[in-house]
C-alpha cells in the first residue's frame, strides 16, 4: 500500500482528498462549516493541513460509487461556477485565519482562474462539435 503526504502545496494546486472516503480523528479541533455550502469538506482540509496536522493519502480502495445517469445532475459540486465562488471565500478566509500567506494566496487564485479557463474553454469546444476540415 502507498501513502502519500499531502502537504501545503499540493493543497494550494488541488484537493487530492476523494471526499466520500476521507477518515478524520475525532479530536480535531476543526468542523464542517455550513457557510461554504458548495466546498465546505475543501475548508476542512485545507484549515487541518494548512494548521501543520499530517494528512496522508492512502492508495486503498475506500469506497465505490457508480456514475450519475447524464443528465442527472444534483449533487453541490455540480454547480462549477457555485464551487468556484466558494472556493475564492474559501482562499479569503484562511488568509484572513493566518492559515494562507500572501504568497500562497495568489498562488491559490492563480491556480484557481487557471481552472475555470481551461473548464470554459473544453466546454465551449464540446459545444462546437468535432472539427471537420474545410472543403
Amino acid at each position: 500500500m502507498r501513502v502519500e503526504i499531502v502537504g501545503r502545496r499540493t493543497l494550494l494546486l488541488r484537493n487530492p482528498f476523494p471526499t466520500s472516503s476521507v477518515v478524520l480523528r475525532r479530536d480535531l479541533p476543526f468542523h464542517s462549516d455550513e457557510d461554504f455550502r458548495n466546498s465546505q469538506d475543501c475548508l476542512l482540509w485545507s484549515q487541518i493541513v494548512l494548521s501543520g496536522y499530517r494528512c496522508a493519502k492512502v492508495d486503498q480502495v475506500l469506497v465505490l460509487w457508480t456514475e450519475r445517469e447524464a443528465g442527472d445532475d444534483t449533487g453541490l459540486s455540480d454547480d462549477f461556477a457555485a464551487v468556484q465562488r466558494a472556493r475564492g471565500r474559501l482562499r479569503r478566509k484562511l488568509l484572513r485565519e493566518g492559515l494562507l500567506s500572501r504568497t500562497e494566496y495568489a498562488v491559490s487564485s492563480t491556480v484557481g482562474m487557471a481552472t475555470r479557463t481551461r473548464r470554459n474553454l473544453v466546454l465551449r469546444l464540446r459545444r462546437r462539435g468535432p472539427c471537420r476540415p474545410h472543403a
